[in-house]
């Protein structure tokens, strides 16, 4: 028991670091202007209006993260387990960002599949390497 929970927390520590760096990055590559947190209409504006790019990025970066932990999880914890529930508090967190920073549609289901795919794989290679 220990140890799944040990893997479910550094699991969680690494999709912090992953999903922090590779936002980092994406920002980098495609400067937005950040709007006022407490306007929530521009906040949905400047998401309707960022690149494409950056869009498909944040959705690669939430596979690779979910992917990482759920590995990461996996391997130190010795089963599978810990990276599925890794990869679940990564969807609940991500939804919870959803809801504070308007998405469209299209990304908030491609983010959650692929989350989803993301941790099962990650879990699988991690029980396997």
């Amino acid at each position: 028991m220990f140890k799944l929970i040990l893997g479910v927390v550094v699991g969680v520590v690494v999709v912090m670091a992953l999903v922090v760096g590779g936002e980092f990055a994406l920002h980098a590559l495609f400067p937005i202007p950040m709007p006022d947190p407490n306007d929530a209409e521009a906040a949905k504006a400047a998401m309707a209006n960022a690149p494409m790019g950056a869009k498909i990025g944040l959705i690669v970066v939430y596979f690779i993260a979910a992917a990482g932990a759920g590995f990461v999880a996996a391997k130190v914890a010795a089963r599978r387990l810990a990276g599925w529930i890794t990869a679940g508090i990564m969807a609940a967190l991500t939804i919870a960002n959803f809801f504070m920073l308007p998405h469209p549609v299209w990304i908030v289901a491609a983010s959650l599949i692929l989350i989803a795919a993301g941790g099962w794989l990650g879990a699988r290679a991690g029980t396997r390497a």
